[in-house]
């Protein structure tokens, strides 16, 4: 048999040593030594040492790996001599490596250690050829089906979320409707639903939750409880106003308060005579408390009574009811026989509040008062019996009077984030906490504001548009006999005001 034997010049004149490298010829030289090897080295020479059996079925009579021991067969070439050399891998015990050349010249144990990095990478690119070439191998429409199966797959999974969801919420909406329509406590939250809606300009919304004929009943039946609540003849001498308050202690004073979804203030007066009632300055058109705080030099101001609001579109101008300002009666829409619910002060600076005709007002000798509803504590008890009973949740402005006639003025926010509102029964709580012998309700919603010295807002007013316009407020002055208040409405016929014209009355 021929030996063939193929050098490598060296690069430079020093001799390199002997070293074993992998089978890199170039591609002409290769060919040649791969035949001549193959030729040489056979599985019947006896020099060969084959690490794997033939497999009698396979049909390139490749051999098959041994499930015993594997073995393997390194070619490298020597760079100093040029001579191809064979060597045989055989695993020993302890997991070290038996390399044994093809001639027999050679053996010894080593640790298997980490691939090169070239070998690494050589693996890599072999894995990433070989997953290319199952791609291409891999028809076009194959490809297109499985993607369309794909999607479908997705899109079947994200309809089954939402299929879930829905199924979830019509079982919430089931359950949901069904304690709101056969459960006492949904009753109950449904009346407090509709009476929050009933304080509002969408009072009409009502109908939605508890049914028309049902909201125009509880509209009525309100209307009376507050009637029969102003009845009561109250007991004026519970309250004992000083001849001159001392003035060791500030004037006024103000607190937070807070509760279950409410916040707000409480303003104590220790001088009830300090309270004056202010009116607007602008014909035709109401005006903001902040202003009127500002124009007058008052210290402190709270809205007061209600006005004509047709569709929610009043302009603030025309008052409801009455209106008493420095002991003269500024504003008549009743008449003098008629009954209407007042919240004020005689002249002695007691507090007055219930059902009262113009007569009767003069009888009790009224200095400040403007018309709203209801009393909530009239001799030291509370008329409200429950939560329930308390007219929904809204925003709201109380006034109440303690034994030694210290003035407080209740103001709660509603209708946002940070406080939901409250009811009258939560109003009426609070005042007897603090010692309210009487107290009633002024109007609230979108109306309440408390405003601070210079005409700076202290509470946050729940309407959209900031504070509203209106007919008249409760100031609070340090020498309220300086306070200069004007009747605006002097000589005007009550009947003759369209309080939903926004423009100057002539």
């Amino acid at each position: 048999m021929r030996n063939t034997n193929y050098t490598q010049k060296p690069t430079s004149s020093r001799q390199l040593p002997p070293r074993r490298v992998k089978h890199t010829l170039p591609e002409p030289t290769q060919v040649r030594a791969a035949a001549e090897t193959s030729s040489r080295y056979t599985p019947s020479s006896p020099e060969f040492r084959p690490s794997r059996r033939s497999s009698a079925g396979s049909p390139d009579n490749r051999p098959a790996r041994s499930s015993t021991s594997a073995s393997a067969v390194t070619r490298t070439v020597d760079r100093g001599s040029g001579s191809v050399v064979d060597s045989t891998t055989r695993p020993a015990a302890g997991g070290r490596r038996y390399n044994a050349s093809a001639n027999g010249s050679s053996s010894r144990l080593t640790t298997p250690s980490s691939p090169s990095p070239g070998r690494s990478r050589q693996r890599r690119d072999d894995r990433s050829s070989r997953r290319n070439r199952v791609a291409e191998t891999v028809p076009p429409e194959n490809q297109k089906e499985k993607k369309k199966k794909s999607k479908g797959a997705r899109k079947r999974a994200i309809w089954k979320i939402i299929r879930i969801w829905m199924a979830i919420f019509m079982l919430c909406i089931t359950f949901g409707a069904g304690w709101l329509l056969f459960t006492p406590s949904g009753e109950q939250f449904r009346f407090m639903i509709a009476d929050t809606l009933l304080t509002t300009r969408h009072r009409h919304w009502a109908k939605f939750i508890i049914g028309e004929e049902e909201m125009n009943r509880r509209i009525q039946q309100y209307n009376n409880r507050f009637e029969q609540m102003g009845d009561e003849q109250a007991n004026t001498n519970l309250i004992k106003t000083p001849e001159q308050p001392k003035n060791d202690k500030p004037l006024t004073e103000l607190k937070e308060i807070s509760g279950q979804g409410y916040s707000g203030y409480l303003l104590t007066i220790r001088d009830p005579k300090s309270i004056r009632v202010a009116v607007t300055n602008e014909m035709g058109m109401g005006e903001k408390v902040s202003n009127m705080v500002k124009r007058t030099g008052a210290l402190f101001g709270i809205n007061g009574g209600g006005f004509a609001d047709p569709n929610w579109k009043g302009n603030g101008f025309q008052p409801i009811g009455i209106v008493y300002a420095d002991g003269k009666l500024f504003y008549n829409g009743i008449g003098k026989n008629k009954r209407t619910q007042i919240v004020g002060f005689d002249k002695e600076g007691k507090m007055v509040a219930g059902n009262y005709t113009v007569g009767q007002m003069e009888e009790l000798g009224v200095k400040e008062a403007v018309s709203f509803q209801p009393r909530i504590i009239v001799n030291g008890k509370g008329l409200i019996k429950n939560a329930a009973d308390g007219w929904g949740i809204a925003p709201r402005t109380v006034i109440g009077q303690k034994e030694d006639g210290t003035v407080l003025f209740l103001v709660i926010d509603g209708r946002q984030t940070h406080s939901i509102g409250a009811n009258l029964y939560d109003c009426q709580q609070l005042m007897l906490e603090n010692g309210a012998v009487i107290a009633a309700n002024l109007d609230g919603g979108s109306s309440t504001v408390l405003v601070g010295e210079g005409g700076k807002l202290v509470n946050s007013p729940a309407s959209q548009y900031g504070e509203r316009l209106l007919p008249t407020a409760f100031l609070v002055f340090d020498q309220p006999e300086k306070a200069i208040i004007k009747n605006i409405w002097e000589g005007l016929d009550p009947t003759k005001i369209d309080p939903s014209t926004w423009k100057r009355q002539s």
